[in-house]
């Protein structure tokens, strides 16, 4: 790119926004790239962006953002064009996946050479000892730099990529690679349940994560339900959780209550089941729920005409945020 194309990009970069020709010129070159290696958040716009057998621009750019030491909020802005779709997905796990390999190979390059030369002075010493020499001080074995992650990634938007649930299929690994993931947000994909046992797949392992939006993913009934179960396992403490606008009903609604309910749940302060299409059956199910989980403290399941429903929700919310 021209000098002005450059200077032009570089201000893209200081705003955390890369976008349409600005975002495949950044692919580009070498030296543009090295400017996102120390953002701390980087929103990549989508637009118009293609990826290609080889990985193409997206690529080159994952890779790099993934080695940053600083990045620590990494926004996949959908354009246009949709976003990265399910390609883009594996793009990004495979990128984290590679960087936390060539963690896993200096760590244990690094307790080889410690093993080695805790075994060298051994040896020397036993050797000194066997010719009855005075004792001399040993030489201390150089201590290494403790090795640190390349990245501390806390937060991932792939909100509105249509990811599907192919690309939900690489969630397990990417939520692997970021040990300090707090918050996933995938707000406007189309997961269905296949999508919500990849994610349940992900909650079923022990991490960082308290935040996860699930809006909008078309999960249905059994989707949510695959969902709120793996949060009821108790291996990720959720805090918040958006499952609004995903067409579960009554039926949804009471076994996300059962859920709720239980032990597991009990770090959980904020769910979203607005625009659910939930009737009196489910909130009362959700009424019920409160008297156990105590934490909870903000529940939407949007406006309910029955002002005896309303007055319900209203008075075990303020019972949980007075305890």
């Amino acid at each position: 790119p021209s000098a002005e194309a450059e200077a032009s990009i570089a201000a893209a970069l200081k705003e955390m926004d890369v976008c349409d020709a600005r975002w495949r010129a950044l692919a580009r070159n070498p030296l543009l790239l090295h400017e996102c290696y120390d953002q701390a958040r980087l929103a990549l716009r989508c637009t118009g962006l293609s990826v290609t057998p080889d990985g193409g621009g997206l690529r080159r750019v994952l890779d790099r953002a993934a080695k940053s030491p600083s990045l620590t909020c990494l926004d996949l802005v959908p354009g246009e064009s949709g976003g990265v779709g399910a390609a883009g997905a594996v793009e990004l796990a495979r990128a984290l996946t590679a960087v936390d390999m060539a963690n896993q190979q200096a760590l244990e390059a690094e307790r080889l050479a410690a093993e080695e030369a805790l075994a060298a002075t051994k040896k020397k010493k036993k050797k000194d000892q066997a010719a009855a020499k005075p004792a001399e001080e040993q030489p201390s074995v150089p201590e290494k730099p403790k090795y640190e992650p390349c990245f501390q990634l806390e937060q991932l938007h792939l909100g509105g990529n249509l990811i599907g649930p192919e690309g939900c299929k690489s969630l397990p690994d990417i939520a692997k690679c970021c040990p300090n993931l707090t918050s996933l947000n995938l707000l406007g994909n189309s997961l269905g349940v296949e999508g919500a046992e990849s994610i349940a797949r992900v909650l079923s392992r022990p991490s960082a994560i308290t935040s996860l939006d699930l809006g909008a993913c078309d999960l249905g009934a059994q989707g949510a339900l695959a969902v709120i179960r793996a949060v009821a396992g108790g291996q990720v403490g959720i805090r918040s959780l958006g499952l609004y606008y995903n067409c579960i009903g009554d039926e949804g609604a009471t076994a996300v209550a059962a859920a709720v309910a239980q032990p597991g749940c009990g770090q959980l302060t904020s769910l979203d089941l607005a625009d659910n299409k939930i009737g009196p059956e489910g909130c009362i199910a959700l009424i019920e729920a409160l008297a156990e989980n105590r934490s909870l403290t903000v529940l939407d399941v949007g406006y309910q005409p029955d002002s005896g429903i309303r007055e319900g929700l209203q008075r075990s919310l303020y019972n949980n945020l007075v305890l």
